[in-house]
């Protein structure tokens, strides 16, 4: 049974939700996994393999996200590794920012180029402020989370071939 460290950053929760998402999905797969924010994952030795997830802030990954990628580089680089984010822009925005959003990972990508990537919809805390909807196609009366569950549930599968 492989032994999984489902790491996350999230200011708002919506990122947690798709990690703990995630790890039900490789539990259900028969992985082991334990599921805790970037801050709480410091001793990683002992992990068969990883997912990380961050938010988009700023046209990037998480910082957090991508520094944890870089400190952990060696270990990471030798085992089946998962990265995802989500992005408001790449679930409710138009094509052409739906394609920038996939760029996002680009820089962690980079280090662990056999990692697999995952692009999910995201979460805003109240409605989509014009430079928002005017920059990436939101509409004004967009939902406010719009990660898709089949979509996060098929990437955990997909990611669980990887643990056999």
């Amino acid at each position: 049974m492989a032994k999984v460290l489902v790491t996350y950053f999230s200011a708002t929760g919506g990122t947690r939700g798709a990690a703990e998402a995630i790890a039900a999905e490789l539990r259900e797969r028969g992985a082991a996994v334990d599921c805790a924010p970037l801050g709480e994952a410091k001793d990683i030795e002992g992990y068969d393999a990883f997912v990380i997830g961050a938010p988009v802030n700023g046209f990037r990954w998480r910082p957090e996200a991508l520094a944890f990628v870089e400190l952990h580089r060696a270990v990471l680089a030798g085992k089946p590794t998962g990265l995802f984010l989500l992005s408001i822009m790449y679930g409710l925005g138009r094509p052409s920012a739906r394609r920038r959003a996939l760029s996002f990972l680009d820089p962690a990508l980079a280090l662990l180029p056999r990692a697999k990537a995952g692009y999910f919809g995201g979460t805003m805390q109240g409605p989509a402020p014009w430079p928002l909807r005017l920059a990436f196609g939101v509409k004004k009366d967009a939902p406010l989370d719009s990660r898709d569950w089949p979509a996060i549930k098929a990437w955990a599968e997909e990611f669980a071939k990887e643990l056999a």
